[in-house]
């Protein structure tokens, strides 16, 4: 049992996690199905991040070969090299607030994050094939073009807003609520 000097550390060191990985685990560890859905998906384990992609990893592997959802007991029994890890991640498991109405949501968010990574980590690969070609005034450039197009599509999309004048006198407008809008 845990004391509650423990319990305020691992708080404390959630951080370490990242709390939308640990809510989705949470969902996967209590519930078969969702679990399944996300072994079967489209769904990637690189999604989690940290510990939380290696307990994922072993996690959906025993649900894998099982086809059942597994306690930290048996995952420490099958795989004790990794126990640490487990106790640590159950501990965090139990003390996360988890809402499964919410499942898609966190699911959503944790995908956008891991499409946001890859985004990012692609100036980096045309850089390295800029350099493996030997056009790295090229591979710069389309650097920039890159960063570019990904600061248009992050950038706040601002609504213009328009006043049509039919007439000055006697003041005749359109508007949204018009039978001419």
């Amino acid at each position: 049992m845990q004391s509650k000097k423990e319990n305020i550390s691992i708080i404390e060191d959630l951080d370490e996690f990242q709390n939308q990985d640990l809510r989705i685990l949470k969902s996967l560890a209590q519930d078969k199905k969702l679990a399944k859905e996300f072994l079967d998906g489209t769904y990637q384990i690189d999604f989690f991040k940290g510990k939380s992609f290696k307990f994922a990893t072993w996690f959906l592997q025993h649900l894998k070969i099982h086809d059942s959802l597994p306690t930290q007991r048996i995952l420490i029994e099958n795989y004790p090299e990794q126990e640490e890890l487990f106790k640590e991640i159950y501990i965090r498991l139990h003390l996360i607030e988890f809402d499964p109405l919410e499942f898609g949501y966190d699911l959503e968010k944790l995908k956008n994050r891991y499409a946001k990574e890859q985004f990012l980590k692609m100036e980096e690969w045309i850089v390295a094939l800029g350099k493996i070609l030997g056009e790295e005034n090229s591979a710069k450039n389309a650097v920039r073009e890159w960063n570019k197009s990904l600061t248009e599509i992050n950038a706040p999309r601002v609504k213009k807003k328009a006043f049509f004048e039919i007439q000055f006198e006697p003041l005749i407008t359109v508007g949204r609520d018009s039978f001419l809008n």
